[in-house]
């Protein structure tokens, strides 16, 4: 049943016409609908949904439309390029960091008081830490004797000894017991030993009687101070007997062996007993002490 032939309209059927006719309406009103929407809007995308699955940038970027610049009621009031605000950036350009404007912060009159004092007072130089300094002779006195600390000495006095040639200290004496005497008679001489006080790390430390057969104010045993503790007792090394070991004294308490309350060691045993000892004799370090000297 074709249009050219016209058979449709000779349908026995009045309803089928009637229908045919109707959709015939709406196909033709459909057409120019879409016609009109094509011309009043034009194609956004001249490309399908599928090709940009496609990972070529330069290719989506140049079927993509370009994007249109902002207008001047868009952007903020500091991005907009006013001729004034050209003519002031050029102005500042053009100017050298010299001509630039100095910006004066107000001081009051006791900042400039002191600012002026600052000046007209030189500052003075600032000592030299001790660390920095070259090494005393107390300090390598020191540490020649904490070598020799656990270590036995073949006969007594040979601990001083050792100090005081490795340290270059010049004492005459015919005799190793004399050794002691020797040195304390050279410090007293140059005014280098006293009976109180409190000795530095490096000082020599002398002892009276610690041996029978020595008259009492000659030393018989010298130490080398390690250092003082807060409670006043001084740390030294000395061979005693045999073996070069560390040692205590408190000058404040002499006839104290240890401390009553805390049992700590107030003062080493510096002369060995013996049977041939008389009754009243003293043992302690604190009742043999003599006093301190320095080179």
């Amino acid at each position: 049943m074709s249009l050219e032939s016209g058979h449709y309209l000779k349908h026995k059927n009045p309803y089928f016409r009637v229908c045919t006719s109707l959709v015939l309406l709406a196909l033709l009103l459909g057409l120019a609908a879409c016609a009109t929407v094509q011309e009043a809007s034009p194609q956004a995308h001249l490309f399908s949904r599928s090709m940009l699955n496609v990972h070529h940038p330069a290719l989506v970027a140049s079927l993509l439309p370009p994007p249109a610049p902002p207008e001047i009621d868009d952007l903020p009031p500091t991005q907009v390029q006013t001729p004034q605000r050209i003519e002031r950036s050029q102005q500042i350009a053009q100017k050298s960091p010299a001509q630039s404007p100095k910006v004066k912060t107000p001081t009051t009159t006791k900042r400039k008081r002191r600012a002026a004092q600052t000046i007209s007072k030189p500052k003075p130089k600032r000592r030299l830490a001790a660390a920095i300094r070259a090494p005393s002779r107390q300090v390598e006195v020191l540490k020649s004797a904490q070598r020799l600390a656990g270590l036995r000495m073949a006969q007594s006095q040979d601990f001083i000894r050792h100090v005081l040639r490795v340290n270059d200290v010049q004492v005459k004496a015919s005799d190793r017991s004399e050794i002691a005497e020797r040195l304390l008679n050279k410090l007293r001489r140059q005014k280098r030993f006293k009976k109180r006080g409190t000795p530095a790390p490096g000082d020599f430390v002398f002892f009276e009687q610690t041996r029978s057969g020595y008259a009492p104010g000659v030393p018989s045993l010298v130490g080398i101070v390690d250092h003082v503790d807060r409670h006043g007792t001084i740390h030294f090394f000395a061979q005693v007997g045999e073996v070069v070991d560390r040692s205590v004294v408190t000058p404040k308490r002499p006839k104290h062996r240890r401390d009553g309350r805390t049992a700590r060691v107030l003062n080493s045993y510096v002369r060995t007993k013996s049977s041939s000892d008389a009754q009243k004799t003293e043992y302690l370090a604190g009742e043999l002490l003599l006093g301190y000297g320095k080179l």
